[in-house]
């Protein structure tokens, strides 16, 4: 994402909030339960499609709260928006 236009999501609080919700799921998925191609649907309320490289020895990171974090290799964009 370019500099531009982060800074400009960061100045619209309704867009940022709805990036930021495309990135979080309600319940817990270990990176076992995401081995297969699935569908989630995020806080935000889209559809967002998991496809996981994993093995079935790795976990997610926990958290004090009992969360679980996996890692992603870009910002997800919901796909109604334009950056």
């Amino acid at each position: 994402m370019k500099a531009e236009t982060r800074d400009d999501l960061f100045d619209d609080y309704y867009d940022l909030s709805k990036v930021i919700k495309y990135h979080v799921v309600m319940g817990i998925y270990k990176a076992a339960d995401l081995l297969d191609v699935m569908f989630l649907k995020t806080m935000e309320g889209q559809r967002l499609i998991i496809r996981s490289s994993a093995s079935e020895e790795l976990t997610g990171e926990k958290l004090e709260d009992g969360g679980v974090v996996h890692v992603i290799d870009k910002v997800l964009v919901p796909h109604f928006m334009i950056l």
